[in-house]
């Protein structure tokens, strides 16, 4: 059983594009195995395995973070800006960071700016922030609007500049002041509030955190359609942003942020030369990856505006490690980790390069990477520490004390109304736009009931190449028939009696992959949300081509070895042929291993890294529907005979075995 959520972006380039599966044993096949992936997407995973194998970091978030290395190529930079425009945008930045240029910060009487964690905000507190927000979004300062204007900035060859390399911490900490210096021309009082994602993560169900309720950031699941920025699919249809969160995908923890404040350089904690279990920015991308749905691209992520307040939590922790160098006497301002004979950092890293915030020729286009680890910045913004149980929790009324870890964790939004706090609505708000309320009743239990699953449709294609613009299809999409063999997780503690592991059993010969432990790491709490229902992920990134598809495939975690089928969505072809990747993953963050077929009716036993070269070329085996493509790989033998699958029409299976310490290959791939 398999429920659909895909997400399809493609533009600007050759889109072709790809198809999950169909055979591979003859040269006229429709899909083939990749015998190398591309030069620059095996670089990519090398470094991420230089980290460490899949033993010291989970392979969701290893996974996440090279795919989205390499699809930044297919992405549009930041729109150019009028000369008014850049006027505005040049006043602007020049009253944000005049104490930064003219070196007076220590003598100016102004108090800095106070960072909290939202849930220790005043309800009022977080009003205006959203009000500010919102005003953003509908001022034309800047087009569309200053909101967009600025979340485009996180896009295209800014991306290379704030990701994958030693920039990532003072890049970001350099855009939240811009923004925030935004907000502050509608309302002189608001900070950007942080969001300490762990507060979520040590809950049972992190999905039903308050933070996903009206009175925050709004649903987590598929457009803002209420919540605070309930108008801004309106407002401008084109970078609206969907949610789907992903329950079991691992917050920021504990241990990792302690594993982060351990390190006393730069060089510990950042892209490309940090051990994986201090890997800062690999940390990061969970929150990412968790909200799904917009924020799990990071070329659009800027657009959902919980970006911010999850990057203002990444700056509020590396504040603290800057605070502990500062404690050692380490100088925070040059401890740069930039080695120009590394070849694995990236050019755009240089220290004294331009951070991309403004245009060539403008009077701020020494806005180097560099100044992002200024000191000056402790001046200007400080932050307010995570709540604990020694202080009440901050006494939020959104927060509670967990006594058996004697940390706070976030309340549900349940607990909250139970409570008798009204989170459905935010007196003062001021939506952005003019949309007329419905009356809306609703009816309320104590407990909210979390679903499984949920059917969000994320589905979005744009077609802009010559070669879409000949394709003739009628239908833009195309399902394939995928099966999943899943290993019983050894997390899992219930059921044991289906349990095949340790298990000694007369007369049948065992195969040791079905048998063994496996080793590769998980999430720190995948136990606590594992049931007897498993899920299973599919996600494929376009090689050449900008394209992300996502799918849930449902296993059974109590028995030693279980099968599903699913079928996953995918683009349809065109002229030109397309290359896709293609990976599994449980809710544990642990790969599943790919297989496909080298030889007509042999069995799936061709171990590849999972990436496909896709054609129009005959046979083709994809479905111009989701039941069609389900429906095909079921055969009747005779009438009134019992269905049964034939694997000669299954292209492609996982197997979640979980015992690989890499799946992704040495870098035997040609030069370019």
């Amino acid at each position: 059983m398999l429920f659909r959520k895909l997400y399809l972006q493609a533009a600007g380039v050759s889109l072709s594009l790809w198809i999950l599966g169909l055979h591979v044993w003859t040269a006229s096949a429709s899909v083939e195995p990749l015998t190398y992936l591309p030069h620059d997407l095996q670089s990519y995973f090398n470094t991420c395995h230089g980290c460490g194998d899949l033993t010291e970091q989970t392979g969701e978030l290893a996974y996440w973070h090279v795919m989205q290395a390499y699809v930044n190529k297919f992405a549009e930079n930041n729109p150019s800006l009028s000369e008014s425009e850049l006027s505005y945008f040049h006043e602007t930045l020049a009253h944000s960071f005049a104490p930064y240029r003219s070196h007076r910060s220590k003598r100016q009487v102004a108090a800095p700016r106070v960072r909290k964690e939202i849930r220790a905000m005043t309800d009022a507190e977080r009003v205006r922030y959203f009000n500010a927000l919102n005003q953003l979004k509908t001022n034309t300062s800047l087009r569309p609007n200053v909101y967009d204007a600025l979340a485009a900035f996180h896009q295209g060859a800014n991306v290379q500049r704030a990701h994958f390399g030693p920039a990532f911490p003072g890049w970001h900490r350099l855009y939240l002041w811009i923004l925030e210096t935004f907000l502050r021309q509608q309302d002189p009082q608001v900070t950007i509030p942080y969001w300490a994602s762990h507060l979520d993560g040590e809950m049972t169900t992190p999905t039903s955190s308050v933070l996903f309720s009206d009175a925050f950031f709004g649903p987590g699941f598929g457009l803002p359609i209420t919540g605070p920025f309930r108008t801004w699919p309106q407002i401008n249809p084109n970078t609206v942003f969907t949610r789907n969160l992903a329950a079991g995908t691992q917050l920021f923890t504990v241990a990792g942020i302690n594993a982060i404040l351990r390190r006393r350089r730069n060089r510990d904690i950042l892209v490309p030369t940090a051990p994986a279990d201090s890997n800062f920015e690999l940390q990061h991308g969970g929150a990412h990856v968790f909200i799904g749905g917009t924020m799990n691209n990071l070329n659009a992520a800027a657009r959902d505006p919980i970006f911010f307040s999850h990057h203002a939590f990444v700056d509020q922790i590396w504040e603290r490690f800057r605070l502990n160098q500062r404690a050692a006497g380490i100088p925070t301002a040059t401890d740069y980790p930039w080695d120009p004979n590394d070849p694995r950092i990236r050019a755009s890293h240089n220290p004294n390069l331009t951070a991309g915030f403004t245009t060539v020729g403008s009077p701020f286009n020494s806005f180097r990477q560099i100044d992002g680890f200024s000191d000056d910045f402790f001046q200007l913004v400080q932050y307010e520490q995570v709540p604990s149980c020694a202080t009440g929790c901050a006494g939020s009324r959104y927060l509670r004390c967990n006594t058996a870890t004697n940390r706070c964790v976030s309340r549900s939004t349940a607990e909250v109304r139970a409570a008798g706090i009204n989170v459905d609505t935010q007196p003062g708000l001021i939506p952005a736009g003019r949309k007329k309320r419905q009356a809306v009743q609703r009816n309320y239990e104590v407990c909210d009931r979390n679903w499984f699953l949920h059917d969000v449709n994320v589905n979005s294609m744009s077609l802009a190449s010559p070669d879409d613009l000949r394709n003739t299809y009628t239908n833009s999409w195309s399902y394939i028939p995928v099966k999943i063999i899943t290993k019983r997780p050894t997390d899992y503690i219930d059921f044991q009696k289906f349990s095949a592991y340790g298990s000694h059993v007369n007369g049948v010969n065992k195969q040791p992959e079905l048998t063994q432990f496996g080793t590769q790491k998980s999430y720190e709490y995948c136990r606590d949300h594992m049931d007897a229902p498993g899920k299973i992920r599919i996600v494929a990134y376009g090689l050449n081509h900008d394209a992300y598809s996502e799918e849930y495939v449902i296993s059974d975690n109590r028995l030693a070895v279980s099968e599903s089928i699913g079928v996953i969505a995918v683009k349809t072809p065109t002229l030109a042929s397309s290359d896709v990747m293609v990976a599994a993953f449980d809710i544990c963050g642990r790969v599943c291993r790919p297989y496909c077929k080298s030889e007509p009716d042999t069995t799936h036993n061709h171990v590849f890294a999972g990436a496909f070269k896709v054609s129009t070329e005959s046979p083709s085996m994809y479905s111009a529907s989701y039941s069609d493509a389900l429906l095909s790989i079921w055969e009747t033998p005779t009438d009134g005979a019992c269905p049964s699958v034939n694997n000669n029409l299954v292209p492609l299976i996982f197997f979640c075995e979980y015992t690989d310490h890499w799946i992704w290959g040495p870098n035997t791939s040609p030069a370019p």
